[in-house]
């Protein structure tokens, strides 16, 4: 079975649904531009990014869902198990394996596609070939004619 293990959080990422992997950021200030009010830089010179606040509304969860779909490197993470907002993010920004769902197996095609490769009769070229060297199978005569004691 799957042993959960969470990637570590920056120190500065408040408690909650998502947060920012220490270490991982690239300072590329995407997600800031989507949810400017959920996240912050760590300091002046923009080294590092993290949740300053967790979204409490519904459009702060979209905002949230938005940062996951548009950051560079994967840093920003998703770490409970919500179906509803697993559903709509990668399986890899999730810390928990997502159990995924089959639906019933799609019925074969009446007539399902033919493929060459699969044909039994033999291909263009090979026929070709046959008519250019004939049916016969030609062998080299590897013999060596017997040299004469002088």
């Amino acid at each position: 079975m799957f042993k959960y293990s969470p990637l570590p959080r920056h120190p500065k990422s408040v408690e909650g649904d998502f947060y920012a992997e220490d270490g991982q950021c690239l300072a590329c200030g995407v997600p800031h531009l989507v949810a400017p009010a959920l996240l912050a830089w760590v300091d002046e010179e923009r080294s590092h990014c993290f949740w300053k606040k967790q979204p409490q509304t519904p459009q702060g969860l979209e905002q949230a869902i938005q940062v996951l779909e548009v950051q560079e490197l994967g840093c920003h993470r998703y770490n409970r198990q919500n179906p509803a907002i697993l559903k709509r993010v990668r399986s890899t920004y999730g810390d928990h394996p997502v159990e995924l769902e089959f639906s019933r197996p799609l019925p074969l095609e009446p007539n399902p596609p033919h493929f060459n490769l699969l044909n039994d009769r033999k291909s263009v070229i090979a026929r070709i070939w046959e008519r250019i060297v004939g049916h016969q199978r030609y062998e080299r005569d590897f013999s060596v004619a017997e040299k004469k004691p002088s």
